[in-house]
């Protein structure tokens, strides 16, 4: 019998931006990573699905590869029933019927640091980017966690889509502006953020905005070179949002970066290749492709 040609499978891929200051302390994201794996502390991040970061390895490139599992847990001093006896079980029924340490609706992700540029490729096969999100700062913000390494703060970030953000700087007209920025890296993929850390830092702020109202008559708002980069760096550190006309469109509407992720997709055929494998081999073109934009700007 002729031997079954294995599939190949389409893989979305995203992009989160871990920020750690001071960014003096050497190896802070892998030894984020690791603290978070020693820890092993679930947390919720929607409903009743939890999530922790169960493992990781680094790979003959350098990279940080690692595995977080999630699944569904519920509060156990609620009340629970059998439906079969028509009674609520007691704990020591509860104990016996389902061990608190078995949680069903198990799932897992496979992740990708490049610790050079921060920056973590997620497969988004079995998760959303802005659950991974949540995972991600609930794992490696905790002053536990960070506190001993030496680290002050961490954030973590969806990086946004660079086709997106074009889109609405080229809206027919901009009305209404915003361009938020929280601090960036100081060791950066771009100067612009490097600046913005040391204005920032210097004067102890938390958060960079820029708004703009156009005129009511004449073509809108016409952003330039500067606040094209300005919008770029937030796709990486905050947001850009618009209010105005796409062409076409006879009606005011809002649009957002945060509502934008960016999504670079691969193929894998799952028989011959790991996910980790994937997001190695794909590791280069997706962050080069950030860092492309960043250096070249959006102008």
């Amino acid at each position: 019998m002729p031997r079954q040609k294995s599939r190949e499978q389409r893989m979305p891929i995203g992009l989160l931006n871990v920020v750690a200051h001071p960014t003096t302390v050497k190896d802070r994201y892998e030894n984020l990573i690791k603290a978070a794996v020693k820890a092993m502390v679930p947390m919720r991040y929607f409903g009743n699905r939890w999530g922790y970061i169960a493992a990781h390895e680094k790979t003959r490139d350098g990279y940080i590869a690692g595995t977080v599992n999630t699944f569904l847990d519920f509060d156990r001093s609620k009340p629970w029933f059998d439906k079969i006896r028509q009674t609520v079980l007691d704990e020591d029924e509860l104990d016996q019927s389902v061990p608190e340490h078995l949680k069903p609706e198990f799932k897992a992700f496979n992740f990708l640091l490049v610790p050079e540029y921060h920056r973590i490729l997620v497969d988004l096969r079995e998760m959303t980017i802005s659950n991974a999100q949540k995972i991600f700062y609930s794992q490696l913000s905790p002053e536990s966690i960070r506190k001993p390494l030496g680290v002050k703060s961490v954030e973590v970030y969806v990086e946004q889509s660079i086709e997106g953000l074009e889109k609405i700087l080229n809206l027919e007209r901009i009305d209404e502006l915003l361009i938020v920025c929280r601090r960036p890296n100081s060791d950066s993929l771009h100067e612009l953020e490097e600046q913005i850390d040391s204005l920032m830092e210097e004067q102890n702020a938390r958060e960079y905005r820029q708004e703009w109202k156009a005129e009511r008559s004449g073509p809108g708002f016409v952003p330039n070179k500067e606040t094209r980069d300005l919008a770029n760096v937030s796709r990486s550190y905050g947001f850009t949002s618009a209010l105005g006309y796409a062409k076409g469109e006879n009606r005011q509407t809002p649009h957002s970066t945060e509502k934008l992720p960016l999504v670079e997709y691969t193929t894998t055929v799952p028989e011959e290749e790991t996910a980790i494998n994937a997001l190695r081999r794909n590791a280069t073109r997706v962050i080069s492709k950030v860092k492309a934009t960043n250096d070249d700007g959006q102008g």
